[in-house]
């Protein structure tokens, strides 16, 4: 039974990967990301728009947090790393990246962290598709708890990843509109309220980052188009996630405002 469990995911994921390689048009609204055209800085140096920021992480510890971390550090911003336990990510980063423990349970650590902070990311995640399926409220609670301490401390921007699936998209592929989608419907709704409390909340600059379907890999050109899909494929590349989310918080293209991202 076990064996037959995981060749049913390994096929679904198989059709969805061969689905997302399909070029949609759901929003003709897009703008083209040139990654060459586009980088922030070169050779560790910034440009002339911006100078090295503090950048909180909280979820570092993820595979697209931890991408966050490291395109932020290439960059020349100083990060800091908040994850609830230093172990899972303190041999993977040098000294330059400084760790923080947190519980969303505990105010006082979320404050002491965002305090000096000149802009936050949200990166945390309900886990594996497994974990995905059942009742959260990681998305909300975390946003809840940090604008909370963003607005004591006086800290405007904020990022935070959800997904392009939180509004029904018919540009997505078939599969992953009639079967995957449903199934994630637990986490999506609890992605829904977090942009619900955003959207209540304009003194905070925010941008929700809304990425397609996510794959390791990173430096290419992509699709950024409001709330839906554009031209592209149905996927992204985490390090271009991480690229595009530097480069929102240093140029703030889209505040208040929710980005769908896709390969070119």
């Amino acid at each position: 039974m076990i064996k037959l469990h995981k060749f049913l995911t390994l096929s679904v994921f198989v059709l969805l990967s061969a689905c997302c390689s399909k070029k949609v048009q759901r929003n003709p609204n897009f703008v083209e990301y040139d990654y060459k055209d586009k980088v922030l800085f070169r050779d560790g140096k910034p440009n002339n728009k911006s100078q090295p920021k503090k950048i909180v992480v909280f979820g570092a510890n993820g595979k697209t947090g931890f991408e966050v971390i490291k395109t932020g550090k290439s960059h020349g911003h100083s990060m800091i790393a908040a994850v609830r336990t230093a172990y899972s990510i303190k041999n993977k980063v040098d000294d330059a990246v400084v760790i923080k423990e947190y519980s969303f349970d505990n105010k006082a650590e979320v404050d002491a962290i965002v305090k000096d902070a000149d802009a936050v990311v949200i990166a945390v995640g309900s886990g594996d598709c497994k974990k995905a399926k059942k009742s959260t409220d990681i998305y909300s609670k975390s946003v809840s708890i940090v604008i909370e301490s963003m607005k004591k401390h006086k800290v405007k921007r904020l990022i935070t990843i959800t997904s392009s699936g939180v509004d029904y998209d018919r540009g997505a592929p078939w599969i992953y509109r009639k079967f995957i989608r449903p199934a994630l419907m637990n986490t999506y709704m609890d992605m829904m309220k977090s942009e619900t409390i955003l959207d209540h909340n304009k003194d905070i600059e925010w941008t929700v980052v809304r990425p397609s379907y996510l794959k390791n890999g990173k430096y290419d050109d992509f699709i950024v188009a409001d709330r839906y899909i554009g031209k592209g494929d149905f996927k992204i590349k985490r390090g271009d996630v991480a690229e595009f989310i530097i480069h929102e918080i240093v140029n703030n293209n889209w505040v208040h405002k929710k980005p769908v991202l896709s390969d070119d």
